[in-house]
């Protein structure tokens, strides 16, 4: 079985089901890369003011 992987619009390319894991697609489909640098900022933040 396919399974497509999209974020904004743009596909990330088309996996086996078999060889891609639930989180990694879903990483894939939020923006995986943008939403790690935002964790990477927020824990900083609360670092610096929390």
């Amino acid at each position: 079985m396919l399974t497509s992987a999209h974020n904004r619009g743009r596909s990330l390319g088309t996996f086996n089901k078999k060889d891609i894991t639930r989180e990694e697609l879903l990483s894939m489909m939020a923006g995986g890369e943008e939403l790690n640098k935002l964790e990477v900022e927020l824990n900083e933040m609360g670092r610096l003011y929390g």
